[in-house]
Formats: C-alpha cells, sequence, structure tokens
C-alpha cells in the first residue's frame, strides 16, 4: 500500500527510459514524490522535507 503523497510501486515502471549520454539523472520518482507532497499538502516548496531530495 502506497503512503500518502507517494506513488505506489506499480507505477515504477513509467519511469524506466535510460539515457546514454549528459549527466546523470536524479531518481525521477523521488522528485515526483515532492511534486506531489507539496501541491497535496499546500505547503511551500521551502517548507519540503528534506527526504525528496535538493
Amino acid at each position: 500500500m502506497a503512503k500518502r503523497y507517494k506513488l505506489p510501486d506499480a507505477a515504477a515502471d513509467i519511469f524506466t527510459e535510460t539515457r546514454c549520454s549528459g549527466s546523470p539523472r536524479a531518481d525521477d520518482r523521488l522528485m515526483l514524490n515532492g511534486v506531489l507532497w507539496v501541491l497535496c499538502s499546500g505547503a511551500d516548496w521551502r517548507d519540503m522535507p528534506e527526504r525528496f531530495g535538493p
């Protein structure tokens, strides 16, 4: 069961695209969970918990 403001594990397959060049990408799923947290909670971006990354 997914926690509040998090994508369920079944949605992990939408982030399977790989890149061959450029800098390594941040974790897309973690970033999207952070965006969902801000939108659903109504908090400011600066109040986002550190668990969602910089």
